[in-house]
This record gives C-alpha cells, structure tokens and sequence, in this order.
C-alpha cells in the first residue's frame, strides 16, 4: 500500500470545483490532470498512473466512468488500492475497491467533510462484523497472513462459520463486536478442525504454525529492541542478534513498536538500516539518562567508554516505560540486544 496521500480527480467543471475542496479539506493532492480528455485534461494517465503506485484515488464525476476506467486495472482484491467515486454534488461517496485497505475510512472522511453519505458494501462493515485488515488499520497492527489465511478468516466471520480467537495484547474494545459463532479463548487454541481463528499476540506461539492456512495474525505494536553497538556495526549482525533474542523469548519481531539506543549511537548506521528493515523508529537517550536506570546487567566497560553502565537494557526501559525486562542483554560480537514490552499507558 502506498504512503503517498490520495489523489484527487474531477472530469466535469462543477465536479473540478468540489475536487478542489475535497483535496484541501483531507490534505489530498490535487491533480494537476483536471477535465475531460477532450479539455486536455488527461485524466486517463493519472488515474492509472496512481492506480499503478497503489495510490489512493477520490475521483469525482459519474460512477460508469471510473469503473470503465478502473476495469484494465483491477487485480488482486486484497492489493487493489482505495478507488472513492464522489457524484458531482457531493451527495455521495462510493467504495469501488479497496475498502479494506482504507477505501471505507476514506468515504467516510470525505462524507464528513461534504456532509454527505458514504455507500459501503463490504460484508463486514455492513454485518458489523470485525475485519483483519480494518483492524490492523484501526489500531496499527501489524497483519501476518497470507492471502488463502486472511479470505480464510474473513469468510468464517461472513458465513458464520466457527471461529477462534485468542488475545493477549493490544486493545480489546473490538471484542465487544464478535459475533456469537466467534469463540474467546483464554489459552492459546489449537488446530482441531477445519474452522477458522484470529490470533492477536506479540508472542510467537507455536499453536499458530498448527493452524496453517486456517489462522490470521495480528501483531499489536507492543514491544521495544533496545541496542548496543559498537562503532561500525553491521545492520546484518544487529538484525541476527535481535532475531535471535527474540526466538529466545518466544516473541515476534512483527510486534516491535520501536528500537532504543542511547543518543551518541543516533547516526549508527547499521542500527538505522535495521530500524528500516523492521519498519520502526529509533528513539535514542542522552547517556545521563540511561546512567540513571538500574538494570539487573550493568557493565564496568561499557560505563569506562560511555558514561552509561548499560545502553540496551537502559534504552529498552526507558523507551517502554516498563519497569522489567522481559529479556536481559544478549551479545553478539559487536552488539548488544534487550527486550522491554511497552508499559500500559506509556507513550508508543
């Protein structure tokens, strides 16, 4: 999915002038592809040129033109990105593709600004049910599946058919919308049949490999890497030891909220290039602050090279607002790993 915001597109002059309100009232971009082709407002290229980035598209003007132009490049269900078709009055938001996948949340932004009415069609919004990809999107998630296990699940939700859910981290108000045939368990389930479960977990549990195609995964951002390194580090060795650490643990690497390390160690380029690998932001702390913290393995070393006894497992607390680690500091050659989960109401 892309990161780019959504693009907005009008063929029809009043269609152009609400075009140019939705854009600015959503911080959408505004195509500079405005009119019917026949104005030379080539509007046919930019469409597919975002459809092609897997950018979100509002396009304004009669629903048969945009579907007409969408068909050539409809794919994937679960890849096809947002298409929201907006009438020229502004009446109505309508979710081609891609609800899931932010199309529905994005009707609805564009119907509140046009004091309009969003028309959405997927089952489980119209059924209130829950939907892997809504929640993840809802709540930040991370979503492990694959394309069999998410259409898997999300079926067994429509259809009724039995489901197994277990959760033991993240938000929990999304609970409160399970249907009757979606059965809560308070230990991990195991495979016994041929129904269908949702796991939510930072936990790397080994009842999920049994489920096979049959088993979604959401991981909730909820834990923090903290890192030592010393100068000249490879991302490679960092991300081998964290990996590591974590299979030690029996947690997920989905589940990382961020990566910690102290402020001097900021411009570390192989901790950054392991940041970017796992998608996360480093937060890094002046070394008087981690000095400060108590942690159960400070070193006499490092403290003589940095002013701090510990930099990962200091790091890892401070980050997470935990006052335990749920791993203590694991070495490599030229790193050092701890793993803190992020304390109930600290900042993520």
């Amino acid at each position: 999915m892309s990161n780019l915001p959504p693009l907005v597109l009008a063929v029809s002059r009043p269609g152009r002038a609400l075009a140019v309100r939705i854009a600015d009232g959503l911080g959408a971009e505004l195509s500079s592809a405005q009119g019917s082709d026949s104005d030379g407002g080539d509007t046919r290229a930019a469409f597919a040129e975002a459809l092609r980035a897997k950018r979100p598209v509002i396009a304004v003007g009669a629903l048969g033109i945009w579907v007409r132009r969408l068909a050539p490049h409809l794919g994937d269900k679960l890849e096809d990105p947002p298409l929201v078709v907006v009438d020229d009055a502004g009446q109505f938001a309508i979710v081609v593709v891609g609800g899931h996948r932010g199309g529905n949340a994005l009707a609805e932004d564009v119907t509140r600004l046009l004091d309009g009415t969003a028309v959405i069609t997927t089952a489980s919004e119209v059924l209130g049910l829950p939907s892997v990809e809504v929640l993840a999107a809802r709540y930040g998630w991370r979503l492990e599946a694959s394309r069999e296990a998410r259409l898997h699940v999300s079926a067994a939700l429509v259809d009724g058919e039995p489901v197994a859910v277990y959760q033991d981290q993240g938000e929990r108000d999304w609970l409160a919308d399970l249907p009757a045939h979606a059965h809560r368990h308070i230990t991990p389930p195991t495979y016994t049949s041929d129904q269908a479960a949702l796991f939510v977990t930072d936990r790397a549990l080994p009842e999920i490999a049994g489920w096979g195609e049959h088993a979604a995964v959401l991981r909730p951002r909820t834990l923090v890497a903290g890192i030592g390194a010393s100068r000249g580090v490879t991302s490679d060795e960092v991300l081998t030891l964290l990996r590591a650490a974590f299979a030690e643990a029996g947690l997920a690497t989905g589940s990382v909220a961020m990566m910690a390390s102290a402020t001097l160690k900021s411009d570390e380029a192989g901790i950054l290039e392991a940041a970017a690998v796992l998608e996360v932001p480093l937060r890094c702390f002046p070394t008087e602050d981690l000095a400060a913290v108590e942690v159960p393995t400070p070193s006499a070393v490092v403290a003589m090279h940095v002013q701090t006894a510990s930099v990962c497992e200091a790091a890892a607390l401070l980050a997470s607002g935990a006052s335990t680690l749920l791993l203590a500091k694991r070495k490599s050659a030229h790193a050092t790993v701890a793993i803190a989960r992020i304390a109930e109401g600290s900042q993520r």
